[in-house]
């Protein structure tokens, strides 16, 4: 019996003393991992002071270079505000070099030549050939001679048929008068019928600071018969090639009260070809709050014969939204609805696959059923002889598209186009 029990704890002796070497072992092997695991943080944490250090360096490099731009932004706006004083002297300079030319004397104080005596010169000169010191004489004039003296020399140009000279001496008083006498000059100038000279109101609409072509407008008393609105400045203004935000920043100085010269907007008519210009010029005017201003603009200047596609050319999705209501304050239903079947008529699929639909026509048609005009739309359908093919089409859309959510310029239509 002592000899089993014996035999047992020599056993279990064995057994714990295995258990014990396993544990040392797993105890070693954990101390060599830990070595291991201590040198690599070591390692990690020498490699990251070494990039802190770095980083701290480029940190201070970028402060210095931040420090070095702050100071040549505020040079760069020193060396601006002494141009603008610059420009501002020399600007006082030219003016009163225009005053001296103006009082036409000679380098011997004698005066000027009169009219009669410079109209018989002007003929010498043109008789000689001498076309040249001809139109030197004529632009000198402008410079200096009275208004009055200047709107008789162009009577007198013309009735000797020198209508290049003529049109020079108008477009020299455009550039070197000041705004008050160009109006006297314009008024003087005027036709037996009242009108103004095409290359003077052309001219004024091209070069003439935004303040100085409302003014004109008043002065020349704008138009108040529909056949002039073509000889108005602010038609040429819409036509002329400047660049866009000086035409808007010009017709937002229009006074909403003054009736003539929004007679004069409301009869402005786009050009074929030129569409997308005048509808951007339209909704940036509705866009800074001169919404009255927009539609008058509106009243007339898409006709029948343009496309609705060339119209919406180029626009944003917002700001196709934002023409179509623009419209719907200044066009009748009618011309509107005839614009959708056009472009409906266009798509040689049934309009159901209304992805072949052009992107902006149809966010004009959905602006249009989102308005709540269908029913217009319906009416005046039903009520045009013959009806289009695609009349019935254009109904489906309206009536079954669900109504779309708000678009604006990211859309992915707008990147692609």
């Amino acid at each position: 019996m002592l000899v089993r029990h014996q035999e047992a704890l020599h056993d279990l002796l064995e057994k714990r003393e295995s258990a014990v070497r396993a544990v040392q072992e797993e105890l070693e092997t954990v101390r060599q991992d830990w070595t291991v695991d201590l040198a690599r943080a070591e390692r990690a944490e020498v490699e990251l002071r070494e990039r802190v250090e770095r980083h701290s360096t480029e940190r201070g490099r970028l402060f210095q270079e931040i420090t070095r731009l702050k100071a040549e932004i505020s040079e760069i706006a020193r060396l601006k505000a002494g141009a603008e004083q610059r420009c501002a002297e020399l600007e006082e300079q030219v003016s009163l070099m225009e005053e001296e030319l103006a009082t036409r004397l000679g380098a011997t104080g004698e005066p000027a030549l009169p009219l009669a005596a410079l109209k018989g010169q002007l003929a010498e000169l043109v008789e000689a050939g001498e076309q040249r010191e001809a139109s030197r004489e004529v632009v000198e004039a402008a410079w200096g001679r009275p208004i009055g003296e200047l709107a008789e020399l162009v009577e007198w140009l013309r009735e000797r048929r020198d209508h290049s000279r003529a049109d020079r001496l108008i477009t020299e008083v455009v550039h070197a008068r000041k705004v008050g006498e160009l109006a006297e000059f314009g008024n003087l100038v005027r036709s037996p019928r009242g009108y103004l000279p095409t290359i003077l109101v052309k001219e004024a609409a091209d070069i003439r600071r935004p303040q100085e072509i409302i003014l004109l407008q008043v002065e020349w008393g704008g138009v108040s018969q529909p056949l002039n609105v073509k000889e108005s400045i602010l038609n040429f203004l819409c036509r002329s090639l400047r660049d866009e935000s000086e035409v808007v920043e010009t017709l937002a100085l229009l006074d909403p009260n003054d009736a003539t010269t929004f007679a004069t907007l409301k009869g402005i008519r786009a050009r074929t070809g030129y569409e997308q210009r005048y509808v951007t010029t339209v909704t940036q005017l509705e866009s800074i709050g001169c919404g009255s201003v927009a539609v008058a603009l509106c009243v007339n200047m898409f006709r029948s014969h343009h496309r609705l596609k060339a119209m919406l050319s180029g626009l944003t999705d917002r700001q196709c939204v934002q023409f179509t209501h623009i419209l719907l304050r200044s066009e009748p239903i009618e011309l509107i609805t005839h614009w959708l079947v056009r472009e409906f008529d266009f798509v040689p699929v049934p309009i159901a696959e209304d992805n072949r639909l052009d992107h902006r026509v149809a966010i004009f048609a959905d602006t249009l059923r989102d308005a709540g005009r269908l029913s217009e739309v319906r009416t005046v359908i039903a009520a045009t002889t013959p009806r289009g093919d695609y009349s019935p089409s254009l109904l489906r859309y309206l009536e079954s598209a669900p109504p779309q959510p708000e678009r604006d310029s990211g859309s992915r239509n707008d990147r692609e186009a």
